[in-house]
């Protein structure tokens, strides 16, 4: 994008920004203006209708006692003079606030609390509510009464709100309702029926709210009438007509969002026209730079007269074509000298070539070839850049020239001496594998070959061998009828030394059992026989004795971790056996000897270290469980299958660093 571009899009988006913010405090100006005139019309309402009710109240309390002050006073001619004024009963009180007399007498009584009217009495001065009668509201004005023989008491006149409804409406304009709380109408002023505006009512979100009905914009008003305690009575709703207002405020937002896009318009046509006219020498000049970067040297610049930013930058571009141009002509020169030199240094390396093998000087032909492939740019300024440059190319060759001889010499002296190096060592070399084979095939010999079929127990094993030699083994063999023995091991360090330990463990152990000798005291006595040899110490064992027919398992064990028991299917956990007893026989510790019964038709796997340091220390007791828990059963060829599965006893596993050994026992009643 060209920077008269970029110079017209910034004005664009600036414009646009502008704009935006126009908008949004044209927008917020409106919502402020919205609240501040619904909060002023909500308090002009209540103000009006206080002062209605407030003049409509003075002026029954008046009149009341002016026609009750008369010496002919009759009721049924009260109540007719009253009844201009919304006056339906009048109820009088004595001295006590103790009720009289209503008339008429079958008019429904206001209920007055008659503290309120003691106040009154006492006071002298009289007061107004609102009361729920007879399934409407009504104000009861109540004022002080002087009766005859000097007595003291009051009177409450019940009035309608009709004529303090239409004085509210005549302030503030519209229509008013006076409605009950659930929607129901008690009294109306105005054209316009509640049935159409009863429903924008009901579903208000506010006391003050806009709604249309048909052409007109009306705002519609509601406060809450309530008497003194707080109980709600029902509700005053006031309608207005501000269709000409909200058509005013239409037009203002519409006047002023076009003097918004008029205003960016004309910043952008502004800014499009002084970046076409302050960049279009910046940009001739940048044109004309091009078309010299891409090799035309007969450019012509304009605008170098100026005095400005663009002036300099043409000024700038004519004297980088005027250098380019002697540049060219000096290179050509260059170029004729250095094809006379490059036919020069090649006869005479032809000439050193003759000297090799025919090995020798084909390479060095193609080294050759290569090094002038090179060199060809660098009296045309193409890759090589300069004559100088070329000349130390060829230089370099003729030097690695006469290194490769040199190298070709040292490297044959290198091979004749591996070589007798090599006839020296292959002969170790097949006797280690030799020795290697044995120890495997020892190792393989050392691995039980099954059991005879037992109806109360199976029990197999595996041994996944390691990239080396190592040496672990395990066995299983029957003490009497009822016992099994079995055995697991691996010593710390593999290779032959461990093999031939391994060979001493096992037949140590096996033979102990076989004489009657508890598991930790077969363990003991065999780490004993160990600690004698290099690294015997860590040797890890695992010596155990099985009951199939009772479920007992004992076993002892040194740098293993607790056998897994496989109690049902998805169940697999390490076992915590019960410590029954120390063994001690050399005198330098105690291995501990445990117990577990395990129920029926469960299985119980010893592995040994080598397969946790495959995998890794940190994750292999739960990929172990893992595996065991995702067997199909639990017969002893689906947990080694799924072992195998989970990549701790895979037999094409390459790189195991120890072998990896397990047996798996499962009790078969």
């Amino acid at each position: 994008m060209s920077i008269g571009r970029r110079v017209i899009l910034l004005f664009v988006i600036c414009s646009c920004a502008v704009a935006l913010a126009a908008i949004g405090v044209t927008v917020v100006r409106r919502v402020v203006e919205d609240t501040l005139t619904t909060d002023a019309h909500e308090r002009a309402l209540q103000s009006s209708w206080a002062i209605a009710l407030d003049r409509q109240a003075g002026a029954v309390i008046d009149l009341v006692t002016a026609q009750l002050a008369r010496p002919d006073i009759q009721p049924a001619g009260v109540l007719a003079t009253l009844s201009g004024v919304g006056v339906r009963s009048i109820t009088f009180y004595d001295d006590l606030a103790q009720m009289i007399g209503v008339w008429p007498a079958t008019e429904q009584v206001a209920d007055i609390p008659a503290r309120r009217v003691a106040q009154a009495i006492a006071g002298g001065r009289g007061f107004h509510t609102l009361v729920a009668s007879g399934g409407s509201i009504y104000m009861v004005a109540v004022g002080p009464l002087q009766r005859q023989g000097d007595g003291k008491g009051a009177f409450a006149a019940k009035v309608e709100l009709s004529l303090p409804l239409a004085e509210t409406v005549g302030a503030l304009g519209g229509a008013g309702y006076v409605i009950d709380p659930d929607g129901k109408l008690l009294s109306s002023y105005g054209a316009l029926p509640w049935a159409e505006v009863s429903a924008d009512f009901a579903g208000r979100t506010s006391n003050v709210f806009d709604l249309t009905h048909d052409t007109q914009r009306l705002r519609l008003q509601s406060i809450t009438l309530r008497q003194p305690g707080g109980t709600a009575l029902g509700y005053l709703v006031v309608l207005r007509d501000i269709t000409t207002y909200d058509r005013v405020l239409n037009v203002m937002d519409l006047l002023s969002l076009t003097a918004i896009v008029a205003v960016c318009i004309a910043v952008v046509a502004f800014g499009r026209w002084f970046a076409a006219g302050s960049l279009r020498p910046l940009a001739t000049a940048a044109d004309g730079l091009s078309t010299l970067v891409a090799g035309n040297t007969n450019v012509d610049v304009p605008g170098a007269e100026r005095n400005d930013e663009a002036g300099q930058l043409a000024r700038a571009v004519v004297a980088f074509r005027d250098r380019v141009r002697q540049s060219r002509q000096g290179e050509a020169q260059r170029a004729r000298q250095w094809s006379r030199q490059q036919e020069f240094i090649r006869a005479q390396m032809m000439r050193m070539a003759e000297t090799l093998s025919a090995d020798g000087r084909r390479t060095l032909e193609e080294d050759l070839a290569r090094i002038e492939a090179l060199a060809v740019g660098g009296p045309d300024g193409k890759e090589g850049g300069s004559k100088a440059g070329g000349d130390a190319a060829l230089t370099a060759a003729v030097e690695v020239m006469a290194q490769r001889v040199s190298e070709q010499h040292r490297e044959l002296d290198r091979l004749v001496n591996e070589l007798r190096a090599a006839l020296g060592t292959r002969t170790e070399l097949f006797q280690l594998q030799q020795q290697m084979e044995v120890a495997r095939s020892m190792q393989q010999a050392m691995l039980p070959r099954g059991l005879l079929p037992n109806p109360h127990i199976e029990v197999k094993g595996r041994l996944v061998p390691a990239a080396e030699l190592d040496g672990a083994f395990f066995d299983y063999f029957w003490i009497d009828e009822e016992r099994l023995g079995l055995t697991l091991g691996q010593p710390a360090v593999g290779g032959l030394v461990g093999g031939f330990q391994s060979g001493t463990a096992r037949a140590s152990m096996r033979a102990l059992l076989l004489a009657g000798l508890d598991a930790g005291e077969a363990l003991t006595r065999t780490r004993a026989e160990l600690r004698a040899e290099e690294n015997g110490e860590d040797f890890a064992l695992t010596a155990a004795i099985i009951e199939p027919g009772t479920g007992n398992l004992v076993w002892a064990s040194h740098a293993m971790a607790p056998p897994i028991a496989v109690r049902r299917l998805g169940d697999a956990a390490e076992l915590s056996g019960t410590a029954i007893q120390d063994v001690d026989y050399d005198g330098d510790g105690t291995t501990d000897e445990h117990r577990f019964e395990l129920p029926r038709r469960s299985a119980v796997m010893f592995y040994a270290p080598g397969v946790a340091q495959n995998v890794g220390p940190a994750v292999a007791p739960g990929r172990l469980l893992s595996g065991l828990r995702a067997a199909d059963d639990i017969s002893v060829d689906s947990l080694l299958a799924a072992l195998q599965s989970e990549g701790l006893l895979d037999p094409g596993a390459v790189g195991n660093v120890r072998d990896g050994v397990c047996v798996i026992a499962r009790f078969l009643a």
